[in-house]
């Protein structure tokens, strides 16, 4: 799902728009200010148009952040981490004079935490077989469909449990329950839980991030 970001200024014979994604057709116009939102730490896409202008004749400042023109009206906002919204503001030649058109606030949000999954399950009931079917731990952000390029990958983790009696833990280095692991979990009994631990994953900067832990409760 793309974000769309819309503001609409009229200057004279300027127009200005700002958004998240580019629109089909220039005509239409939409604002949506619950939807003026650029997150923290991550390539924002951003468009700005000015009716009349090339890009060559339009300057683009911004506060809380950097920005980089990837031509065609295209650009790519980064907001600083630790600040609660950024400014952007547009100036164009108008009649061989660089004139400010406009400023525009964004606010900023950090991206949400992200969560381990086995099976797509986190923290319920699961069977044996589909755990042994869907071997691989993933990271997703819930609820959170506006940049589906962000991908985060598992590095390494470990899991544990009771059986008969003992407390066996296992630790994985990638994203894959091992056979040993397996083995394990072939002999847990109904009603008793994994606990995945220490799982470590790496961001889509390249950083590696702690994720919270999380267990499955064997049917």
């Amino acid at each position: 799902m793309k974000k769309l970001l819309l503001v609409t200024f009229l200057f004279a014979s300027l127009f200005l728009r700002i958004n998240a994604q580019s629109v089909a057709q220039p005509e239409y116009m939409i604002s949506a200010d619950n939807m003026k939102v650029l997150y923290a730490g991550i390539d924002n896409p951003v468009s700005i148009l000015v009716s009349g202008a090339v890009d060559k004749n339009i300057k683009v400042a911004i506060s809380g952040g950097t920005i980089i023109t990837k031509g065609n009206g295209k650009y790519i906002v980064k907001a600083d981490p630790g600040f609660k919204s950024l400014k952007i503001t547009i100036s164009a030649f108008k009649d061989g004079v660089m004139t400010k058109l406009g400023t525009e606030e964004f606010r900023v949000k950090s991206i949400p935490e992200p969560k381990a999954f086995i099976a797509n399950k986190y923290n319920v009931t699961i069977t044996k077989d589909e755990i042994f079917n869907n071997p691989i731990m993933t990271v997703q952000m819930e609820n959170f469909d506006f940049f589906p390029e962000l991908q985060f990958t598992v590095t390494e983790f470990s899991a544990a449990t009771v059986t008969n009696g003992d407390l066996v833990e296992k630790h994985v280095v990638g994203n894959k329950i091992s056979d040993s692991m397996m083995e394990t979990i072939k002999q847990v009994k109904s009603g008793q839980k994994i606990y995945f631990e220490n799982i470590k994953a790496k961001a889509p900067d390249g950083k590696i991030r702690n994720i919270e832990s999380f267990y499955l409760e064997i049917k």
